[in-house]
């Protein structure tokens, strides 16, 4: 008679992260109230991000915010004189409004988008670090994160993480014409 030995195999790291993100996925409720949240490389080798907030596509590249309508969707624009830095843009997207910051207060942010319906967003101000002045701190529950140190010159300035993910770029000499592109974004 034989004896049958069994033997106890863990998922590796690889596969078993599949399934947890398969898993995470099947779980997301389709109609919950957080930011979608997704990413993308560009040909340039710059990070971009996109998210839905509200049904409304917001792309985000290089720190300036692009809002995409639907289609069959109304479209209100700005157009009063009070503030001329943001006539022209932007008001409404169907039942949606977006807002802007129209205080003297910080010049940095002097004009760019303040909220999205109910989705709030923040800019870094001040001259702590001056690389970050001015960029986006936060999108609702989204959170931006920024290289401030000296280190490597070539990312100082560009987006470390959003949210929970987290992106690398090229430094060093060994191929300087990917010096300070993206490398990978990967879930942190």
């Amino acid at each position: 008679m034989k004896t049958l030995l069994l033997t106890i195999r863990h998922f590796l790291p690889y596969p078993r992260n599949i399934a947890a993100i398969f898993l995470l996925f099947c779980t997301i409720n389709a109609h919950s109230q957080t930011e979608k949240l997704y990413s993308c490389i560009s040909d340039n080798g710059e990070a971009s991000i996109t998210l839905n907030i509200e049904g409304i596509d917001v792309d985000i590249t290089n720190g300036r915010i692009h809002v995409y309508p639907k289609r069959n969707t109304d479209v209100g624009y700005i157009t009063s004189n009070f503030y001329p830095e943001i006539k022209g843009n932007i008001s409404a997207i169907g039942n949606t409004t977006i807002s802007y910051v129209t205080s003297n207060f910080y010049p940095e942010i002097h004009g760019k988008i303040s909220a999205i319906g109910n989705t709030s967003i923040t800019y870094y101000t001040g001259n702590f670090y001056p690389e970050i002045k001015g960029k986006l701190k936060s999108v609702g529950s989204v959170t931006f994160e920024y290289y401030t140190g000296d280190f490597y010159p070539e990312i100082k300035g560009k987006v470390k993480s959003i949210g929970a993910q987290t992106i690398t770029y090229y430094t060093g000499d060994f191929y300087p014409e990917l010096k300070g592109k993206v490398k990978a974004i990967s879930e942190g």
